[in-house]
């Protein structure tokens, strides 16, 4: 026997369902639609592919019911959940379901079963990527779009950057194929040349089909010096110029100084090493020589002394003689 809720049940009272109002499932997969019942009453589970009529499970008086409108395809838990079996496109649409309680309250709610939809797109697309990441040269002032297009169920994106801009977001529902295209866009600015801004491009709230994060590197034109600069430049140069010079002669003094102790060190060691070693050697011949010339000397003295003795004996005309002949004479 069905029972339909009536107008002597009090509707306000009840406070016992907790649906979601969407749930999504995919071809051949069985789902679960739980409201969360927290004690069980007599539950009825309605579709609108009967329009509502007569249930398709229930739980009445304690007992698990399938009626003839949902066997094969459906079934109830003993905690009044709904079990739908190989989902195919057919049995997705609005479920309805109806809780009354012994004090003859009662509450009903809608569910809306739909079959998901997954993106063709590992990550987010961002304008300007053809990849989950890339760098782009900037303009000054610079669009930049996240997106992800035929979802079901809508997909929310959020668009972050380091100076937290606030940016605005546009969902374009596809009739003909019922997904969503979700698109959240920014216009940036960047003032300061030589900079980088970095854009980051994220799924919001639940994720059920796993899109990565894409992000976008947007550079900004290099810095022009002017002549100011250049001067600048210049002045810096030279005084780095300077400085290396500076240090350059004292790296040469040093070097210098070091040069000549250790040339001075050099020489000391060799007259040390030529006294102790050399000198000795050249010393006894010296030595030998100044002996042999002393007595040769002496030798010398005492031939001419004989010499003398002799002259000094002979008679004068001898001497005479000796002399004539000495003159030619």
């Amino acid at each position: 026997m069905c029972i339909t809720p009536s107008a002597q049940l009090d509707k306000h009272k009840a406070q016992g369902l907790h649906c979601n109002e969407k749930e999504y499932a995919t071809i051949g997969q069985d789902v679960v639609i739980d409201c969360q019942l927290r004690f069980v009453s007599n539950v009825y589970w309605y579709s609108e592919k009967t329009s509502f009529d007569s249930p398709l499970v229930k739980i009445e008086n304690e007992q698990k019911v399938i009626l003839e409108a949902g066997k094969g395809n459906y079934d109830i838990s003993e905690t009044g959940a709904l079990l739908i079996k190989d989902v195919v496109e057919e049995r997705c649409g609005l479920y309805k379901v109806v809780i009354v309680n012994k004090d003859a309250t009662y509450e009903e709610a809608f569910v809306r079963l739909e079959l998901l939809n997954k993106p063709r797109q590992e990550c987010l697309v961002v304008s300007l990527c053809d990849s989950c990441y890339c760098s782009s040269d900037a303009k000054t002032n610079h669009n930049v779009s996240c997106s992800v297009i035929g979802a079901r169920p809508q997909v929310n994106v959020s668009l972050i950057t380091e100076n937290e801009d606030l940016f605005n977001v546009t969902v374009r529902h596809n009739t003909d194929t019922d997904t969503f295209d979700t698109i959240a866009y920014i216009e940036v600015s960047i003032d300061t040349c030589g900079s980088k801004l970095s854009v980051r491009c994220t799924v919001v709230g639940s994720n059920i089909f796993g899109i990565k994060d894409s992000s976008i590197d947007l550079n900004s034109a290099p810095c022009i010096q002017t002549t100011d600069t250049l001067t600048v430049s210049a002045t810096a140069k030279d005084e780095e110029m300077f400085a290396f010079l500076d240090d350059l002669r004292l790296v040469i003094v040093v070097v210098f100084v070091v040069t000549a102790v250790v040339i001075c060190m050099v020489v000391i060691v060799c007259v040390t090493v030529c006294k102790k070693v050399i000198a000795p050697v050249y010393r006894a011949p010296l030595e030998q020589r100044s002996s042999q010339a002393a007595k040769l000397h002496a030798s010398s003295a005492k031939f001419a002394e004989i010499l003398a003795k002799s002259d000094s004996n002979l008679p004068n005309d001898k001497i005479g003689y000796g002399t004539d002949l000495k003159s030619g004479e």
